[in-house]
């Protein structure tokens, strides 16, 4: 989004997350985990996303009061991220056939994660009004799947090999769906 919208796309896609990670964070993880409502909260409450999330809408009006040091130091922390995410994915698919990959259930999958959820985002935002949004709305409903999914996936013993498959091939056909989904929107 900052690539296509600068700053203000950013800070777009930032608020549309909050949303996505609160629920992830809760009732995603409540399908993994054995815990009470309770518990789930103080997860939520306590995890580093969220911490982040609000420690950084905290900052927004006051941009120069983190010292550039440490500015520096968490940019360059976060341009670690998805390397190691892929470093993780990569171990697992490293044992995968690229062929088998192809199958009914992942391709579904990425068809409706690409095309299918997009979708309807941009038809709801648009029956909503929501004008410059409804871009940075669809854009973000028709990412890839995130490598969280692959790394919670081997976290709390799912089939991390069929969420790193769905991973990997949705980011290889997402090179193909993201260029259409701008075309359609611009």
């Amino acid at each position: 989004m900052e690539g296509i919208y600068g700053s203000q796309g950013l800070l777009y896609a930032s608020v549309y997350l909050i949303p996505l990670r609160i629920f992830m964070w809760s009732a995603g993880l409540s399908c993994f985990t054995v815990a009470s409502p309770k518990d789930i909260v103080k997860k939520l409450v306590h995890h580093p996303c969220i911490i982040a999330v609000v420690i950084g809408m905290a900052l927004m009006p006051f941009p120069d009061v983190v010292p550039s040091f440490l500015l520096q130091t968490m940019q360059s922390c976060s341009k670690c991220v998805l390397p190691v995410s892929m470093i993780v994915i990569g171990s697992i698919l490293s044992e995968a056939d690229i062929r088998k990959m192809l199958k009914g259930s992942t391709l579904f999958y990425c068809v409706v994660r690409l095309l299918g959820i997009p979708a309807v985002t941009m038809v709801v935002c648009r029956l909503l009004g929501m004008g410059a949004l409804v871009t940075v709305c669809t854009i973000l409903a028709g990412m890839p799947a995130g490598s969280t999914t692959a790394i919670l996936a081997e976290k709390y013993d799912g089939d991390a090999k069929y969420a790193s498959e769905c991973v990997f091939l949705s980011t290889v056909l997402s090179l193909f769906t993201m260029p259409l989904l701008y075309m359609i929107l611009a």
